[in-house]
């Protein structure tokens, strides 16, 4: 806290001073006061200091000692008369005292009072060219909060309700992307009739969902991820597979506070492990964040290699599965100050962070970055008043749509101490809007649940998105979709067809439906068959386009590793124009697949094409959705 630092700058200034202006009397007067400090007696620390001031209220270091005790206790409407009765009565002697009244009035919100006080002292003689420029920076910083609060931006915080919240802290909380599920930490009490508010507490997982209209009452996260002692600060992959969250001083620990993971099976968490001396070091890791798709993890360290106090880092999951040494996001997100609490959005380029170095309102401010076509970060933005307040932020989630956003506040409204509220984000702070597909994989057959791998693939680029896997017990699924790209989604599993779809979200729109589908998987076996959705041709052509290269390779893998079967191509078309050009244009089409696969290693013998035309559609040709859907390739099992 700035604050804290003041009152740490001014004794190490001052303190020589002061005292050789008072006799032994006063020095041995303080001296006992700030021993009882140390030993932990506040109550008579605190009457000596009350005596030493009306001995002589011209004696400055029982009032800094003063404000520093209710400071600690978070008593400031006590600390601000005591700072300012210093002013009052020793600034000709200590005129750092302006100094240390305007910053509490900055911390409490006081803006134009601290703003005069900060002016004042720098009409003083000033003995530290430092703590001249510190004064002239915190005026510039006060100039910029009040035209900051002067042009409000749009906030409606709504509460959660009483089956989220409780008479306990809430924070920390974490949405699905389909918005039916939130998981956050509760600061519960550790034994019947402890006090919400007291130290006998412990940080553990809750969950609630959204069913009939309204979430249910929360409770404790299924598994055996919590326990006994303190859990926090969680993050959850996309799919709902993958938990990181902060715990601090354990056995296995490595520093102060490291970061743990946890599995989702059928439902339940696992027991947390440490996730290494890679990500976790002997300083302080917490408040991570997960990309949707799991592999790259944003969290604050207050490891040495960083430009301040604590830094926001992050690290990504390699082809071997191993999480990469932490890279520091660079000075344009981290200051010299302290950066926390980051959040990266489903579209993976809009970061969310608090940061009491970045100019703002008061304390911790919350701050939005984009990430470029670079891979740059763009200079923060505030987000505004009274979104951030003079007071200190603990950060924000967006929801996946980015037209909703979720903060921890402890308003008077609320169902006790802090509790979640949800606001609508106006448009400049919004991110891209990201949509979802979700589902459930099942045998054709028996209607069995199917735990199957779906991998998003760019087809552009032939980039894999993203991979996850359906839910063994109900063969549920869900993975994020970021617009602009054409997408192949590829569903396979052992002894099974594998599954295509052609997601094009090239066009984009600002709220991108979700989609909802359903897997059935053939086994392999005679007569099974797939279509192609990825294979593309030019218009009226057998020539295929690039983008087709992914569904084609991933064919030529099917085929290698199912070496004993033989197939058929088809091609098929819809029924605009001449009967016998689709024909010969459904059988060139096969051909052309054909070909491809031979001269890519698979052999001829096991191979037949043929081309259909108009004559086999699967849908309505009265339609341009149609008829898209009986233009295909298809795959069929034939030995």
């Amino acid at each position: 806290m700035l604050i804290k630092f003041f009152l740490f700058l001014t004794f190490i200034f001052l303190f020589a001073f002061c005292f050789a202006q008072k006799n032994k009397y006063y020095k041995e007067k303080y001296d006992s006061a700030y021993n009882l400090y140390l030993k932990g007696d506040i109550v008579n620390c605190e009457r000596t200091l009350k005596q030493l001031i009306t001995d002589d209220s011209t004696y400055a270091e029982p009032y800094l000692l003063l404000a520093e005790i209710y400071y600690n206790s978070g008593n400031y409407n006590d600390m601000i008369p005591v700072y300012q009765k210093c002013v009052d009565n020793c600034s000709q002697s200590y005129p750092n005292s302006y100094l240390l009244l305007a910053n509490s009035l900055m911390y409490l919100g006081d803006v134009k009072n601290a703003k005069k006080n900060y002016q004042l002292f720098l009409k003083t003689k000033i003995t530290k060219s430092e703590l001249k420029s510190m004064a002239e920076e915190q005026i510039k910083k006060c100039d910029f909060s009040l035209d900051l609060i002067a042009k409000p931006v749009p906030f409606n915080p709504q509460n959660l309700g009483k089956d989220v919240n409780s008479n306990c802290d809430e924070y920390y909380p974490y949405l699905s992307p389909d918005e039916l599920t939130v998981v956050f930490t509760r600061k519960v009490p550790q034994y019947k009739g402890a006090d919400p508010s007291s130290d006998n507490t412990q940080e553990d997982f809750y969950i609630s969902n959204w069913y009939g209209g309204g979430w249910t009452t929360a409770k404790p996260i299924p598994g055996n991820v919590n326990t006994k002692k303190n859990e926090g600060a969680q993050t959850i992959s996309g799919d709902g597979k993958l938990m990181v969250f902060a715990a601090c001083n354990r056995n296995d620990g490595f520093g102060q506070c490291d970061l743990y993971f946890s599995t989702n099976i059928n439902g339940n968490w696992t027991v947390a492990k440490n996730m290494g001396k890679v990500v976790n070091t002997l300083s302080w890791e917490s408040q991570p964040s997960l990309s949707s798709d799991g592999r790259t993890l944003y969290f604050t360290s207050e490891r040495d290699e960083g430009y301040g106090q604590s830094d926001i880092w992050k690290t990504t999951l390699n082809d071997n599965n191993k999480w990469t040494k932490p890279v520091n996001l660079g000075n344009v997100i981290n200051t010299s100050d302290a950066e926390t609490s980051p959040f990266i959005h489903p579209d993976n380029k809009s970061l969310y962070f608090c940061s009491n170095g970045h100019w703002g309102v008061g304390g911790f401010d919350i701050f939005v970055s984009k990430l470029d076509e670079e891979g740059k970060w763009a200079e923060p933005k505030n987000l505004g008043y009274p979104i951030n307040t003079t007071k200190d932020e603990i950060g924000l989630i967006v929801n996946a749509k980015g037209n909703k956003a979720y903060i921890t506040s402890s308003r008077e409204s609320g169902q006790g101490l802090q509790d979640l509220y949800v606001f609508d984000l106006y448009k400049d702070a919004q991110p891209e809007s990201v949509t979802y597909l979700k589902g459930k994989v099942f045998d054709k057959e028996t209607k069995k649940a199917i735990k199957a791998e779906f991998e998003l693939k760019d087809l552009t680029t032939g980039k894999s998105i993203t991979k996850s896997y359906s839910d063994s017990t109900d063969g549920t699924f869900l993975i994020c979709i970021s617009p602009g790209k054409n997408y192949g989604l590829f569903v396979s599993t052992e002894k099974y067809m594998f599954y295509s779809e052609n997601i094009n979200l090239t066009i984009t729109n600002s709220q991108q439906k979700p989609y909802e589908k359903d897997i059935p998987l053939d086994k392999i076996m005679k007569g099974s068959k797939i279509i192609l959705n990825n294979i593309f041709f030019a218009t009226d052509s057998s020539n295929l386009k690039n983008n087709s290269q992914t569904e084609l390779k991933k064919l030529i893998s099917f085929m290698n590793i199912n070496s004993s079967i033989k197939v058929e191509i088809s091609g098929h078309t819809d029924n605009k124009g001449n009967i016998a050009h689709n024909l010969d244009l459904s059988n060139r089409r096969a051909k052309a697949v054909y070909e491809y696969l031979i001269k890519n290693g698979v052999k001829a013998e096991r191979l037949t094409y043929k081309g259909f035309g108009q004559t086999l559609p699967i849908a309505t040709n009265d339609t341009e959705e149609g008829r898209a859907l009986n233009r295909r390739t298809e795959m069929k099992i034939v030995e």
